[in-house]
């Protein structure tokens, strides 16, 4: 480009960009219903995961997390918070992942919030019977 001269990028180049790294993920969440979600592919998956939690009001964010949905293996593999999404989503968007618990505690009482106690016992016995079908 001869010196002096200023190349302008036009909108629509800007926005055919956006779309090549925007990437959807469909949660399903405990209502049985999913939820679309619009990230960077270029993102950890912690922004997800912060998405979610905001989008279900949880604060008491360690015991739930993000499962792949669309893996085949018997050992199911989890969202991994420090990772870039692309890199753990390999198949096109739109990406399916269902929100699950995580890590279970013997005692639900001991959570500080009644709202995740509620979700969090909401989860278990829906995995409970789902184990008994």
């Amino acid at each position: 480009m001869p010196a002096g001269r200023t190349y302008n990028v036009r909108a629509s180049e800007l926005a055919r960009d956006r779309q090549h790294t925007e990437v959807v993920c469909n949660i399903l969440l405990l209502d049985n219903t999913v939820q679309a979600f619009r990230v960077n592919k270029h993102d950890q998956g912690q922004v997800l995961l912060d998405i979610v939690f905001k989008h279900l009001d949880l604060t008491e964010r360690d015991y739930f997390g993000l499962q792949l949905a669309d893996d085949s293996t018997d050992n199911p593999r989890w969202l991994d918070p420090n990772k870039p999404i692309r890199k753990q989503l390999k198949r096109g968007s739109p990406y399916n992942l269902n929100f699950r618990v995580k890590f279970f505690v013997s005692d639900p009482n001991k959570l500080q919030e009644e709202y995740t106690r509620l979700v969090y016992g909401t989860i278990s016995f829906e995995n409970i019977i789902g184990d008994l079908i």
